[in-house]
């Protein structure tokens, strides 16, 4: 799915600079996504009592 040749092919140190970025960012996300979740269970908590 890649419109010019240069983006078909990138180079290994980039796709690795990129992996490392991703697992950075996943776990800053997985953080916040438990977040997240806890403020959805408080709020589903709170409509289903009331």
């Amino acid at each position: 799915m890649c419109h010019f040749a240069r983006e078909c092919r990138a180079p290994r140190s980039q796709e690795r600079g990129r992996k490392e970025n991703y697992r950075h960012w996943s776990k800053a996300e997985e953080k916040s996504s438990k977040a997240l979740m806890a403020i959805d269970g408080m709020g589903w908590d709170w409509s289903y009592m009331a």
